[in-house]
């Protein structure tokens, strides 16, 4: 396996931009978007890399991208690098297995989030006050309970620092109700959806947030992620819950682990975090890639 991508600089390409674990780089009509191997939590890049990282997520978004396009058209336009611009030819090993080639869109400023099971975030707020994102819950739940029935949950799209946690009025008054309205069921028809590919396959879907733009060539709504670095779905396998056990992937993984040595809430970046136990990190993303049929295997790993 080679080193960790840190940053992809193409010479002779224009980049557009990116997110903290990734870029943008435009190509005219379309964007193309790289996953590179940093990761991020709580704000922070953190150092080093985890390699094949990027391959691993931007390999499961394209997966998560087919099974839900019944549901709603995504701004996938090329996922191989021989279906690439011709300009692009002599990067494409650097390119293979974490890249893909998007159509333009005018992002949603908000985040689309569904919860079917109470975990993460959620669950330590509920711990506090009995809610999610101020909804009231029965009293009683545990880590993993699945909820009465699934919550739409919104947020919206900070630039810098946190996202915030909205309630569905405050995303009503900023798009007009057709459109509020058509968020809301699609990402619950969405987690719905996913949430039962999921079980199939022995996993829970706990929550997961969804992106959507309006395609710059026609408007269509599309199932979109602006920044290059795509989130991979917290799947939890059904033999780790339980109230005393946590199970998800990636930067859930690295999240106890990083407030508990650095202050993080003081806003203290935590360089070196990242790359102590990555290998079994990585394992075991790629390991339901492979064993629940989301593929043939991971490019590249």
């Amino acid at each position: 396996m080679t080193e960790a991508l840190w940053q992809s600089d193409l010479p002779g390409c224009r980049r557009r931009g990116g997110a903290r674990c990734g870029t943008c780089t435009n190509m005219g009509d379309a964007l193309l978007i790289v996953a590179s191997d940093r990761l991020s939590a709580y704000d922070h890049v953190l150092r080093p890399g985890f390699r094949g990282k990027g391959k691993i997520l931007n390999q499961l978004s394209n997966f998560w991208f087919g099974h839900l396009a019944a549901v709603v058209p995504n701004h996938l336009l090329a996922t191989e690098p021989e279906d690439f611009p011709a300009s692009l030819a002599p990067y494409r090993e650097i390119l293979r297995g974490r890249s893909v080639l998007a159509r333009k869109a005018r992002v949603v400023p908000f985040e689309c989030v569904a919860r079917g099971l109470l975990a993460g975030s959620g669950f330590r707020e509920y711990e506090r006050q009995g809610t999610v994102c101020g909804i009231s819950l029965p009293a009683g739940l545990r880590r993993a309970s699945r909820l009465p029935h699934p919550l739409f949950t919104p947020a919206t799209k900070a630039e810098t620092g946190h996202d915030e946690n909205v309630d569905f009025e405050t995303v009503d008054r900023a798009l007009g109700p057709e459109l509020a309205a058509n968020l809301r069921d699609l990402t619950l028809k969405l987690y719905n959806h996913g949430g039962e590919l999921a079980a199939a396959q022995n996993l829970l879907l706990a929550d997961t947030k969804f992106e959507f733009g309006h395609a710059l060539d026609s408007g269509e709504l599309l199932l979109h992620r602006r920044g290059p670095h795509p989130r991979l779905l917290p799947l939890l396998g059904r033999r780790a819950l339980g109230p005393r056990r946590r199970a998800g992937l990636l930067r859930q993984a690295v999240r106890p682990k990083l407030a508990r040595r650095v202050g993080l809430g003081q806003g203290i970046a935590a360089p070196g975090v990242a790359g102590r136990g990555g290998e079994g990190t990585l394992d075991a993303i790629s390991r339901p890639f492979a064993d629940h049929r989301t593929g043939a295997g991971v490019v590249g790993w």
